[in-house]
């Protein structure tokens, strides 16, 4: 099952809910891996203003190779300014729906750097609360029954929410060949470093589009379509088994 990587993938929470641990000590993969490709929360190269307000309907299909497409959830994305503790903040709200199963998670960012602020999830088998203060991480994960599990981290280095990889992709300045090293936290109380890159471009319904290529870790990679000027999301693709998970804005 695909983990720690919320919409455009935040379906694999709903499909993988068990409650993993959140170390609080550091680990070899807090090891910095700074380049000058590296982007951090406050990086110019990194602009929120960029993307656009507004409700995203999309659509989720399972491909497996010699198989037909097969719808298996939907989702939507709601985006819009905000405030929290009386400063202004970026608010996403994604809620998937796989079934019977019920996903919500929100995230508070600085509404230009995407820097984190705070991140909470309701889904079946856990309950996710989890608040930034610059490298410092502090919460917990609430399992369905059982003790909760502390999330008390101090990273080596200031990180972004993995649960909002793609739109960091999205805000940061996209170009032919532009290749990008992101260090994100996920829900596991890990730090990690994905990497993005412009690979080709193409066109989507007439508009001009970038093509992104993005290594996250164990997970995989995944291949994403982005418009060039709207910076909308028109699809992407994750492996999951032995197919591929695919996301797409409905009327894609």
């Amino acid at each position: 099952m695909i983990k720690r990587l919320l919409f455009p993938v935040v379906v694999a929470a709903t499909l993988a809910t068990s409650c993993a641990s959140a170390p609080s000590a550091r680990t070899a993969a807090d090891a910095p891996a700074t380049t000058g490709d590296t982007l951090y929360p406050g990086d110019a190269r990194v602009d929120a203003r960029r993307l656009a307000s507004g409700a995203e309907s999309i659509g989720m299909s399972l491909e497996r190779p010699g198989q037909p497409s097969r719808a298996i959830g939907s989702a939507t994305d709601v985006l819009g300014l905000s405030s929290l503790d009386g400063a202004p903040v970026l608010l996403r709200v994604q809620t998937v729906q796989r079934g019977t199963a019920t996903l919500i998670d929100s995230t508070w960012s600085d509404p230009r750097t995407l820097a984190p602020r705070r991140h909470r999830s309701v889904q079946p088998g856990r309950r996710l609360f989890v608040d930034w203060n610059g490298r410092a991480i502090a919460g917990r994960v609430q399992p369905a029954s059982g003790a909760p599990v502390v999330v008390d981290s101090t990273l080596a280095v200031p990180t972004f929410d993995s649960s909002n990889w793609e739109l960091l992709v999205r805000a940061m300045d996209l170009g032919a060949g532009v290749r990008r090293v992101l260090p994100v936290y996920d829900v596991d109380g890990r730090l990690q470093w994905y990497t993005a890159r412009v690979t080709d471009s193409t066109t989507v319904e007439g508009r001009l589009a970038w093509i992104i290529r993005a290594e996250l870790g164990s997970a995989g990679t995944a291949t994403l379509t982005i418009e060039q000027v709207s910076r909308r999301l028109a699809s992407v693709d994750v492996p999951m088994g032995q197919g591929t998970l695919r996301m797409a804005a409905n009327g894609r």
